[in-house]
């Protein structure tokens, strides 16, 4: 029980120091629920059921891509942001990530 106040505790510290350095630079920050997120479609809305082994998301809609980003997409719905094309959302080697 205690380790889960100080586990609590812990993740409520780090969004505390997010919202205040966010804030200092100018950043809205907006929490949504994550639950679902990596197995919901972010086209569609159908929940689509996933192992951890599973990398890519492929849903009925004709949907596919990797699965975090259509984890971050839904996100980015579920905060009231747009995610079509012009969204400025890349992938991580878009971004030139190794």
């Amino acid at each position: 029980m205690l380790a889960k106040a100080v586990h609590n505790a812990a993740w409520g510290q780090l969004r505390s120091f997010l919202e205040y350095k966010a804030a200092n630079a100018g950043v809205r920050v907006e929490a949504v629920d994550p639950r679902g997120t990596s197995q919901t479609c972010p086209e569609c809305g159908t929940v689509v059921a996933k192992t951890l082994s599973d990398r890519t998301h492929r849903c009925d809609c004709g949907c596919v891509m990797d699965r975090d980003v259509a984890a971050a997409r839904v996100i980015l719905q579920r905060a009231g942001h747009g995610t079509g094309p012009g969204h400025g959302l890349r992938t991580p080697s878009q971004r030139g990530a190794a």
